[in-house]
């Protein structure tokens, strides 16, 4: 405009990408405001509009639909991000991210560590890719303790990996099913039945924790419980 006043063209240009910078402030604080479904509606219906080619908007969109636990979604739009820029890192870590709460881990892994390929040391790849090495080592060290009948320390291991990161719900329900089953055989029923719990609501057609509860743990209110779970399904 300094070279051109009054250009209409470069006038209506500026005040698109305007209306875009203001559009995405407010998807930006409507995410952090946990609103995530008015979030994805100014993301498509107004920043991409006036901005169709935004990196930024487009990577909010993954990080809004992720949020709100649009996995399959936020793949696809990752993916397309991917094919604009094979060597985007942001895609790489939301990617991955998406396929680490569908409890794809394999997949996921693979994409931290080719954004880490690209970039050793950025610091969300890395913390993306270290904890779920942790994590599995933490379930995978639970489960071996079970099988080898080492009870009270599988406990604490299959606590441990449940801290790791409490709402990766899709790999958490094994934990809680795990560890109610460790429970039952060192008798503890109460505690038992609390894990079983868990475990029921993260998925409530998880017939494995109804069985265990129902044929291992001699406890009056458990069993009642176990009725009520039976009716219902």
């Amino acid at each position: 405009l300094e070279l051109k006043p009054g250009d209409s063209a470069t006038e209506n240009k500026l005040s698109q990408l305007l209306q875009a910078q203001s559009a995405l402030e407010t998807t930006q604080s409507f995410y952090d405001s946990g609103n995530f479904s008015k979030s994805l509606e100014y993301i498509d219906k107004v920043v991409l509009v006036f901005s169709s080619t935004c990196n930024k908007a487009k990577l909010l969109k993954v990080k809004v639909l992720i949020a709100d636990k649009e996995y399959e979604n936020a793949i696809a739009e990752s993916g397309f991000l991917l094919k604009e820029d094979e060597n985007n890192l942001e895609a790489f870590l939301l990617r991955g991210r998406a396929h680490y709460y569908l409890a794809d881990h394999d997949v996921a892994t693979r994409h931290f560590h080719k954004g880490l390929r690209l970039d050793p040391e950025h610091s969300e790849l890395k913390k993306a890719y270290f904890g779920l090495k942790n994590l599995l080592k933490k379930s995978k060290s639970a489960k071996d303790n079970a099988s080898k009948g080492k009870l009270r320390m599988a406990v604490e291991e299959f606590k441990a990996a449940l801290a790791v990161d409490p709402i990766h719900l899709a790999h958490n329900v094994h934990l809680h099913l795990g560890l109610c089953k460790v429970l039952v055989k060192l008798g503890r029923g109460k505690d038992a039945l609390d894990s079983c719990s868990e475990a029921f609501k993260i998925d409530e057609e998880l017939v494995e924790a109804l069985v265990q509860v129902h044929y291992n743990i001699e406890n009056h209110c458990a069993f009642v419980l176990v009725l009520t779970f039976s009716y219902i399904f």
